[in-house]
């Protein structure tokens, strides 16, 4: 029997885990042998796995003697700045983060772009020693190995690139809003999504999509362990953010979810890429914020839980 196929969470999970360790490395937090560590074993059922670094010229020919190890790969990050290290989380129709597809976009950047909302995810890095800006899309293959497929993004021809006169995709910040302002976004949204399906009546899930999300909440749902630099809000907001990401992508197996007619349907299919848009933005909201290089205090905050006594819709539909 052939190995299931990594979910869209673990792809999420890998890049997320080489974005914000490698952000966290170059801010002089962690060692490299540490972000090495934390990358290979982000996924529990890939841990064992070894990851290979490949360029797009190479890896359709599957040359593996012309790879490169995780940490030689990582090692040419040496001149990057933390900010300058982003994770994207395109999608067909939202594909902030990366530069714009036309006819007159370079093929390399093509072919980076259509890696990228092919798998969900990609790290973006701008290293002003390289000069094209580096992407970094993952293709885990259970049973095998871990490949990354390394794309080098063409900017100008200058001989010396700077963020300031790299294109604005290339420029951080990526994400507009704060981590908090995303967040807000996203549960503000998610109220507003439950609140549409139950008047819908469009809110119920198969038996087996119920055991999936109650082992999605209570598994931890591939939520990354972040590095020091983030702190215990961070932690709140990935793990939240990677829970919604899990259910829209539960739900969205199942088309009619207590739909009747085509119009139920697409109703219900409109709100859950509502859903999942606000979770992806939240997260690379997080994943991507400044790194807090210098210990500091933290201090109680308001959260809005996902489950209250005071809501039953949300615990109908969260159990």
């Amino acid at each position: 029997m052939p190995a299931p196929q990594p979910s869209a969470l673990t792809r999420v999970a890998f890049s997320a885990t080489m974005t914000a360790w490698a952000r966290a490395w170059r801010a002089g937090l962690v060692g490299l042998a540490e972000v090495v560590e934390h990358i290979e074993r982000s996924v529990a059922q890939l841990a064992e796995h070894e990851h290979m670094v490949m360029d797009t010229a190479t890896a359709d020919q599957l040359f593996i003697q012309q790879a490169e190890p995780l940490t030689q790969a990582l090692g040419a990050l040496g001149s990057a700045q933390p900010d300058h290290i982003r994770l994207v989380l395109p999608t067909p129709g939202d594909t902030r983060g990366l530069p714009a597809y036309s006819t007159s976009t370079p093929a390399a950047t093509r072919r980076f772009i259509s890696a990228a909302v092919d798998s969900g995810c990609a790290v973006v890095c701008v290293n002003d020693s390289l000069g094209p800006v580096l992407g970094l899309v993952v293709d885990p293959v259970p049973g095998r190995m871990v490949t990354w497929h390394r794309f080098l993004i063409p900017t100008f021809a200058a001989a010396s690139v700077t963020t300031s006169h790299l294109p604005s995709w290339a420029n951080p910040p990526l994400d507009a809003g704060t981590p908090a302002e995303a967040d807000t976004e996203l549960v503000e949204t998610l109220h507003a999504a439950i609140a549409l399906l139950d008047r819908l009546e469009l809110g119920r899930m198969q038996p087996e999509q119920a055991e999936q999300l109650s082992a999605l909440r209570l598994g931890g749902a591939h939520s990354p362990t972040l590095p020091p630099g983030y702190t215990a809000r961070h932690r709140l907001r990935l793990s939240r953010a990677t829970v919604v990401l899990g259910i829209a992508e539960i739900a969205s197996l199942d088309q009619v979810g207590g739909g009747v007619s085509s119009h139920d349907m697409a109703a219900r299919a409109t709100v859950l890429r509502r859903i999942a848009t606000a979770a992806r933005h939240a997260y690379t909201a997080t994943i991507n914020s400044p790194l807090e290089t210098s210990p500091s205090q933290e201090l109680d905050f308001p959260t809005i839980s996902l489950k209250t006594p005071e809501n039953p819709t949300l615990r109908r539909h969260f159990p």
